[in-house]
């Protein structure tokens, strides 16, 4: 997901919406028979259903979250871990625009030049809960993914340097035999008889020997 500005122009009998892409939830406004003159009222309207569109959105974001991390439990991938890294963008332009709408809450209807009406006072309290839920729903799920995110990096460092052991461990039994064979094969005589094929499993039983 990504989030993107839209402007509310509320002017004499008037209402601007202003966006620079299509909406499906300003196209459903523009259908139905709205009364212009509570002007307050259709801001209010709109801003409620965009946080409702947040708490929506949040909850198909969780649950991709959640199947992502049932696929890293089997098989930790690079492509599983791209789509939770896409999750974790998602969540920071959620945030970053919810602490926006906050504060326009806050302030914007503290203002003397919007009106409102008895009737807008609990459509007010619903968007201040709902975008209140949001944000708290918002940072809750961005603290989880980066508590994943962090144990699995830790997971597959362990996992790196436990490969990194073994591959130490064959260097050093691959290393061994090689000097033994190494040192008999610079015009170093062969225990025993140098043309009998005993020398050769000697030499092979010292490499062993030391290897283990």
């Amino acid at each position: 997901f990504i989030t993107i500005p839209l402007g509310i122009i509320i002017g004499n009998k008037k209402i601007f919406t202003v966006c620079n892409v299509e909406n499906e939830f300003l196209e459903k406004f523009s259908h139905q028979n709205l009364n212009l003159h509570f002007h307050s009222r259709f801001a209010l309207n709109i801003l409620l259903t965009i946080a409702n569109h947040y708490n929506r959105n949040l909850r198909l974001l969780n649950k991709t979250r959640l199947r992502i991390e049932r696929d890293l439990k089997n098989n930790v991938t690079n492509k599983q871990l791209y789509n939770l890294m896409e999750v974790e963008k998602s969540l920071v332009y959620f945030l970053a625009a919810l602490k926006g709408n906050e504060t326009i809450v806050k302030k914007l209807f503290r203002l003397p030049a919007i009106k409102r009406f008895e009737e807008d006072e609990d459509l007010l309290e619903d968007l201040v809960i709902e975008n209140n839920q949001a944000l708290e729903t918002t940072r809750l799920y961005t603290d989880i993914l980066e508590s994943i995110t962090t144990s699995y990096a830790s997971l597959l460092s362990n996992e790196m340097n436990n490969t990194m052991k073994t591959l130490t461990l064959f260097t050093v039994f691959l290393t061994l035999p090689t000097l033994v064979f190494s040192f008999f094969g610079m015009n170093v005589p062969l225990p025993i008889n140098e043309h009998s094929y005993v020398s050769w499993v000697i030499v092979i039983a010292i490499s062993l020997i030391i290897v283990s």
